[in-house]
């Protein structure tokens, strides 16, 4: 089943859509550090999943 990550941060419009919970984590582990200078562990990204 797909999964979908949203990115919460104020007017940011970035989502990431995977069959597979590793890749959407490291996706926007990524994306908090390049586009947000944030760090994002795991469990706060697992808990951003949703199933579409």
């Amino acid at each position: 089943m797909t999964k979908q990550i949203m990115c919460d941060a104020p007017n940011c419009d970035f989502e990431v859509r995977s069959d597979t919970e590793e890749e959407l984590v490291s996706v926007v582990q990524q994306h908090a550090e390049q586009h947000h200078d944030a760090t994002l562990s795991r469990e706060d990204a697992m808990g951003m999943v949703r199933e579409i």
